[in-house]
């Protein structure tokens, strides 16, 4: 047979998504690497609507919780298994922020931190929103010195 190509990687890996099956996902994630295929930045974009997309339309039968997802997510860029863009991370910290999960958004504000990539304004304040929908104010106004002192 013919080898599995980039689009085939990319269309498991998103099926498995959409099951929200993501150990069969982390598997394939690792087969791709191994075969040298390129976990890219569109195969992430499409994952994360996958994943979301699946949660909003049907939260009762869905048993992953944004906090879950985002935790894979996480791992898999801590441990350097996706390449995250900053627009990737964005789009996790704005679901998370609706969500009001605010440990989680500044569990991601802090590892890219640590990851030496750049905390952009907008991660900042998609962190605060989190925070403040968490009615941690606390914490919002501690995320708001940081968003100023980096502007100055």
């Amino acid at each position: 047979g013919r080898q599995p190509t980039q689009e085939d990687f990319d269309a498991v890996v998103v099926g498995c998504a959409n099951i929200g099956d993501l150990d069969r996902a982390e598997s394939w994630l690792h087969l791709m690497r191994l075969a040298g295929a390129v976990v890219g930045h569109g195969l992430v974009r499409s994952m994360l609507k996958t994943l979301w997309a699946r949660r909003r339309l049907d939260q009762r039968a869905w048993s992953l919780s944004a906090k879950q997802l985002s935790r894979w997510f996480l791992r898999l860029y801590v441990e350097e298994w996706v390449p995250l863009s900053s627009a990737a991370i964005v789009r996790i910290l704005s679901h998370l922020a609706r969500c009001g999960e605010a440990e989680e958004a500044e569990l991601w504000a802090l590892s890219v931190a640590e990851k030496g990539g750049e905390l952009t304004h907008t991660m900042l304040e998609l962190v605060i929103d989190a925070c403040v929908n968490a009615n941690e104010d606390q914490s919002a106004v501690q995320w708001a010195h940081m968003a100023f002192s980096l502007a100055f």
